[in-house]
């Protein structure tokens, strides 16, 4: 379960999340919606621990999140922001470096599997530059997830993609979800967004 109680957060005097209390079950999909600069972002860099609250708490299964600690590292799987990419690997390459980081028994197998997957298994052999923006917002997803986790994070995940393309992030989310995996994502899609168990708004605005 992730427990959030009346976090905030405050930078130079900004408001970047007003104090927000969110339980998300462990298993469940959840949306967080709202305008640009409503906190959807932030909410979520708390729940990766790339920040911490200004006030109020942050819980997963009750420990706070620390990225230095092994069990979160393991738990929580986040794409925040484009991954970082080595300009002489091809993106089989990539999800095999990742899949074998995370002591996947047949890399190379896994990382066909999330190509196919996202429908660019076509482009295994390419190299990240090579790709449209399309593209490289799925071949973003499958480096999210190629890696095993019990919590997913996603900010905006339908960047780039069209009707078709969501469609395919609805099913992979879908296949996630049925694994057990508790799925957060801030949206602005409509359709992506329907598919959640649960929709969160934040209220605050630019």
């Amino acid at each position: 379960m992730i427990l959030i109680e009346q976090a905030s957060v405050v930078l130079d005097e900004v408001t970047l999340l007003p104090p927000t209390t969110l339980v998300i079950e462990a298993g469940s999909w959840h949306a967080i919606r709202g305008a640009n600069g409503a906190g959807k972002s932030t909410l979520l860099s708390l729940l990766a621990d790339i920040q911490r609250p200004t006030s109020g708490t942050v819980t997963v299964d009750g420990r706070q999140p620390d990225g230095r600690q092994s069990w979160f590292r393991q738990q929580v799987a986040a794409l925040l922001a484009p991954p970082i990419v080595a300009p002489d690997l091809t993106l089989h390459e990539h999800l095999t470096l990742i899949a074998t980081s995370w002591r996947d028994p047949a890399p190379h197998e896994r990382a066909l599997v999330e190509l196919d997957r996202w429908g660019i298994d076509g482009l295994a052999r390419r190299f990240p530059h090579e790709l449209s923006s399309g593209q490289r917002q799925l071949f973003a997803l499958a480096t999210g997830f190629v890696r095993p986790s019990t919590i997913l994070l996603l900010d905006e995940p339908e960047q780039r993609l069209d009707a078709s393309r969501r469609a395919l992030l609805v099913a992979a989310l879908r296949d996630r979800q049925a694994l057990g995996t508790t799925i957060v994502m801030a949206t602005h899609a409509d359709d992506v967004a329907a598919a959640a168990n649960m929709v969160t708004w934040l209220d605050q605005t630019d």
